[in-house]
């Protein structure tokens, strides 16, 4: 029986926004995909072709999931039933290319025959056709049926191709987490510029970095006091930033700051105690910073810089053997490729290719410029690219959120979010529209966010801060189709410190009390730091991070994939101190980890949780 207690589902006219517009569904906890798949006598997937002069959509099976394949194609007529709802699907077939769809087909409680045709993101409602035993005509547009899946039709053939290994895989309906009591690690004055996670002492322990024009702060959890203190007076740590990155720029094997106060780039090294002294960089470029990140530019444990700014970045080389001197290398760049962009925003810098070789991405309003990496420090001339972060203040991160191993870029902006998901080759399509929950519920005035597993499923989530709002956490159900977080998660919905609630000058969410859980910390409007630790139960959570040591044969960044015993948990960008990748598991049992190093062999290291978490540092190799 394809649906019992949710025919009506399926067989009611479900169109709740129109046609053209994504439907506002809440999850179905009481139909998901699991419950999908244990209702349908016959799962294909197809091919569609454009419809023909009569209106006949000739679907070629590709793949039968479930049941006994039939011998003949399938006839999907757009005229003979719904005219209006088929106009639409003609319109959406035509577009589908290569694309697959779906079929599902069983009985509803009386018997009579209930199909399901999924393509594209959207359901459609089939008739048995009066002319053929393969011949369906076109019913509705059923929106209703979002509140099962809303996303991709590639990624619903994920999950249900899981689904038929293994029956028994969760596909979440809520967030599955919450937040124990707040705690105020203090207050700052002046313009936060962003928030970090950092293992500034390189012992493990994730620190909370703010970037703040009238002087940074550390925040650190004492596991043993279990609770937080300002370690910045400790450190001797008085720089101001604009601008930040993180990495050991002289190569003695301790982590450094470089902080671009507004008029000029110093570098703060850590010494043998601990303690942070600024040297000045003489040769920077001039202008504004719009952002800087560290990357191994092919200079023995000491990494580089790079610059972004109008024009080109320019990749800063540090001197092989003096401390805070480096030489500048402007990128080539095309001047077609970043024509009429747009206002620019902070270059991302992560192997996006997956050549193992980190590249260079300078994001505009309205498009981007893809600079390939070549190793060393090299890349070739730009070439232009998709990704844009939309009007306004801007952010972007990193994440692989339909775990296919490559990483997918989410942008932050005054008008809008999106998800660009990654198609090799420098290519990125945005797919937020068919992401689930989040492609409504995520709002304009995004400041800041990244990804994370905030509920230690191996799901890979996002997190969200915003200029005007509450911060919002969006759960993965599976493979790119998202659930939001409401309470006891969502602070607008649980009441929880209503002056977080009116938006947030920078956040982030990492594991900053060591138990294997992520937290939220977030710098409020009037410059209260606030930490919101992940409620664990019993003494500590099940997860791995994976980190990259300082002093090895690469400064990054790298790209980590992992899977447990069912399905890949995705790719993580992983740099040293300031980027690890997090794995959750709910229950005892195994993640594998897979890497390959620039010039490296691909390695892979198995590890069983049983009842604590483990960090692992990547081998430093030779």
């Amino acid at each position: 029986m394809l649906m019992r207690k949710a025919t009506v589902v399926l067989m009611t006219v479900g169109i709740l926004v129109g046609l053209g517009a994504a439907a506002r569904a809440l999850i179905n906890p009481n139909f998901t995909p699991v419950h999908l798949v244990e209702s349908s006598d016959l799962i294909l997937v197809l091919k569609i072709s454009p419809a023909d002069d009569k209106g006949n959509c000739t679907a070629e099976i590709k793949t039968c999931l479930k049941g006994k394949k039939p011998d003949k194609p399938q006839i999907i007529n757009l005229v003979n039933g719904n005219k209006e709802h088929g106009k639409v699907v003609k319109e959406i077939v035509a577009g589908l290319g290569d694309g697959p769809a779906m079929l599902f087909i069983g009985k509803d409680e009386k018997g009579a025959p209930a199909s399901l045709l999924h393509l594209s993101g959207k359901w459609v409602t089939l008739d048995k056709a009066v002319n053929g035993e393969n011949a369906w005509d076109v019913d509705v547009i059923n929106s209703h049926m979002e509140a099962t899946w809303a996303g991709g039709t590639d990624m619903l053939l994920k999950i249900v191709e899981l689904l038929i290994k293994y029956p028994d895989t969760e596909v979440p309906v809520e967030g599955g987490a919450r937040w124990d009591d707040q705690v105020q690690l203090g207050k700052i004055d002046g313009k936060v510029c962003s928030a970090q996670a950092v293992d500034v002492a390189g012992k493990g322990e994730l620190w909370l970095f703010v970037a703040c024009e009238s002087g940074d702060r550390v925040y650190g959890f004492d596991r043993k006091q279990k609770k937080f203190e300002d370690l910045t007076a400790k450190l001797k740590l008085a720089s101001k930033s604009r601008a930040a990155a993180w990495a050991d720029f002289n190569g003695d094997g301790r982590l450094d700051l470089a902080a671009w106060d507004g008029q000029a780039l110093s570098v703060w090294l850590q010494g043998a105690d601990g303690a942070f002294a600024a040297s000045a960089v003489a040769d920077a470029p001039k202008g504004e910073c719009l952002g800087l990140g560290a990357l191994d530019v092919g200079v023995k444990g000491r990494a580089g810089l790079v610059w972004s700014c109008a024009g080109a970045p320019v990749v800063l080389v540090p001197d092989k053997d003096k401390a805070a001197v480096f030489t500048q290398k402007p990128l080539a760049v095309n001047a077609a490729a970043g024509k009429e962009q747009g206002p620019l925003g902070p270059c991302l810098i992560a192997d996006l290719d997956g050549d193992g070789v980190a590249d260079v991405l300078q994001i505009y309003a309205k498009g981007s410029v893809f600079f390939k990496g070549k190793g060393g420090g090299e890349f070739a001339e730009a070439k232009a690219c998709a990704v844009g972060y939309g009007q306004g203040r801007n952010g972007a991160f990193l994440g692989d959120w339909d775990m296919d191993g490559r990483l997918d870029v989410f942008t932050l902006s005054e008008d809008a979010c999106r998800l660009w998901q990654n198609q090799g080759d420098g290519k990125f399509i945005d797919m937020l529209g068919i992401s689930g929950e989040i492609a409504y519920i995520s709002k304009p005035g995004g400041i800041a966010g990244n990804v994370c597993d905030f509920n230690n499923d191996g799901r890979q989530d996002v997190f969200i801060a915003y200029s005007e709002q509450g911060p919002q956490c969006f759960f993965n159900r599976g493979f790119r189709s998202f659930g939001h977080a409401h309470k006891p998660i969502d602070l607008s919905e649980s009441n929880v410190l209503p002056e977080a609630c009116k938006g947030q000058q920078a956040g982030v969410v990492a594991d900053l009390t060591g138990d294997g859980a992520q937290d939220m910390a977030v710098v409020l409007l009037n410059g209260e730091v606030w930490v919101f630790p992940r409620a664990v139960d019993g003494d500590a959570a099940l997860s791995v991070s994976v980190a990259l040591p300082l002093g090895g044969p690469t400064l990054g960044p790298v790209t980590v994939s992992a899977a447990n015993d069912r399905r890949s948990l995705g790719a993580w960008l992983v740099a040293p101190g300031t980027s690890e990748a997090f794995l959750g598991r709910l229950d005892p049992g195994q993640v594998k980890l897979t890497w390959q190093l620039p010039g490296g062999k691909a390695e892979e290291k198995p590890f069983t949780l049983e009842d604590k978490p483990i960090r692992f540092v990547l081998p430093a190799g030779k």
